[in-house]
């Protein structure tokens, strides 16, 4: 006869335990996996004080208060006596609440509801457990769609425009956190270098491109290399290659030290080649052809199937920052010092001087995300070097890609580590919806997962300092 299985994670019996236990032992690791979630939040036997009903409810507002979410009073509004935590039926079904009530005379005092402050006013309380189960699921960064199966299949018939709902106030949250958390702008006056750059985000309708067609147009927004690669890591071990905060240069380079000099371009010459010469040949008018056959009526002409828009040439700018190192040490990706910040820059018509990526948009978002003292390392976009100078940043004489190269081959400065991050956040979109989508509370959400962490304490934490308070509760019990 074969011999019986032991108990799994959730038909292992445990003993119950007080909710002040409970509570005090809560973790990430309670939150890693579906089953750990169910093991532990759902259905582990807790020991509820003075004759409470156990409810999901319940269980959800100790998680809130226990990360400090959730608000708990001091003290009663009436007479400063004590507050205490109980169930109150709300209307008929059955249906049963939490609110705060006085210790000494109880309900007689004015209670003082769970949902008062914060954004879990817009929240039903029954509904905290479910908006849990959503958030476990958002962190890893899987599809949309499969999420909200999930969370159905989980917590019931959660309709879509309550998940929408859902994804947008977490958003907005992990919006708000970074300031508070200084987790928003990077670099400083201690050598910290900072790599810059602009990426194409996607294409929308608001801009006048067309969407009909089944897929987007990715011409010219490919990066070839121009040189092959090489196995830094075999040519680190050999000395023939030095790696330094956004710069890397060869033995048979010639290092130049001291102060960076900047090109000037306006007495640079120009020079004329058979690309420029063939560019301007294509750019001259080609003579009408005629049609043959039926006239082109304005209502032909409106039924004409738009063009596809081109990531590059259509898309919205997202302007990118991300800090390499200090001094002479290069941050690795597995490091939490190597912080990155962005921001979705706005469509033309929203944007100042109608330039998203002019010098105006650029000054003012670099100045609102890297401290002054910064070492700054950047492309040739010219908007980016006339703000850089003028705000006083150190920088080296502008990265050239010329050739798809992405390392100036005299200085050895590169801006890899910032095409390497927008990569890494245009994969994360494509997994998250399926195509490139990449709208501003994503944004807020990669760069809180990148510079506070994506563990669930770290999310809770996020929520409670993008409230006005943050509440330093007692535990329950």
């Amino acid at each position: 006869m074969p011999k019986a299985r032991a108990p799994g994670l959730l038909g292992a019996e445990r003993p119950p335990v007080p909710l002040k236990a409970w509570q005090r032992q809560m973790c990430d690791e309670w939150f890693e996996t579906n089953a750990a979630f169910e093991a532990r939040v759902l259905h582990r036997r807790i020991v509820m004080p003075d004759g409470m009903h156990d409810s999901p409810a319940i269980r959800a507002a100790a998680v809130f208060l226990r990360y400090g979410v959730a608000c708990q009073p001091a003290a009663c509004p009436e007479c400063d006596g004590g507050a205490k935590l109980e169930s109150k039926e709300d209307g008929g079904g059955g249906w049963k609440t939490l609110q705060w009530s006085c210790k000494s005379v109880g309900q007689k005092h004015p209670q003082l509801k769970m949902n008062s402050r914060g954004f879990l006013q817009q929240i039903p309380l029954n509904s905290w457990m479910p908006l849990l189960h959503f958030v476990n699921y958002l962190r890893p960064g899987r599809h949309y769609a499969r999420i909200i199966e999930e969370t159905q299949a989980v917590r019931g018939n959660i309709g879509e425009k309550t998940a929408r709902n859902w994804r947008r106030i977490y958003q907005e949250s992990l919006g708000k956190a970074p300031a508070p958390l200084d987790a928003i702008m990077i670099g400083g006056a201690k050598g910290g270098a900072v790599a810059m750059g602009e990426t194409a985000a996607g294409a929308r309708p608001s801009d006048g491109r067309s969407f009909q067609t089944k897929s987007i147009s990715k011409s010219g927004g490919g990066t070839a290399r121009a040189t092959p690669q090489r196995n830094t890591k075999q040519l680190a071990r050999r000395g023939a290659l030095k790696k330094l905060p956004a710069r890397t240069f060869y033995n048979a380079q010639k290092v130049v030290k001291g102060p960076f000099q900047l090109v000037d371009k306006k007495n640079a010459p120009t020079k004329t080649t058979n690309k420029g010469k063939k560019r301007a040949a294509k750019q001259t008018a080609k003579p009408a052809k005629k049609t043959i056959g039926r006239k082109k009526t304005p209502n032909n002409q409106a039924l004409k199937k738009r063009p596809a828009a081109n990531l590059k040439s259509d898309g919205r700018r997202l302007w990118l920052g991300i800090l390499v190192g200090n001094k002479s040490k290069v941050h690795a990706r597995a490091s939490e010092e190597k912080m990155a910040t962005y921001r979705l820059l706005p469509c033309a018509a929203d944007a100042q001087e109608n330039e998203p990526r002019g010098f105006e948009e650029i000054r003012d978002t670099a100045q609102s995300r890297a401290r002054k003292g910064t070492m700054v390392v950047y492309d040739g976009w010219t908007s980016t070097d006339s703000a850089a100078q003028e705000m006083g940043y150190e920088h080296p004489p502008p990265v050239r890609h010329e050739g798809n190269a992405r390392r100036d081959k005299d200085t050895g400065f590169h801006t890899n580590d910032a095409e390497s991050e927008n990569s890494k956040l245009k994969a994360w979109s494509r997994l998250r919806h399926g195509k490139l989508n990449i709208a501003p509370g994503d944004v807020d959400e990669h760069i809180y997962y990148i510079n506070v962490g994506s563990g669930m304490g770290d999310a809770l934490t996020g929520l409670a300092h993008s409230n006005d308070f943050v509440a330093k509760n007692k535990l329950l019990g």
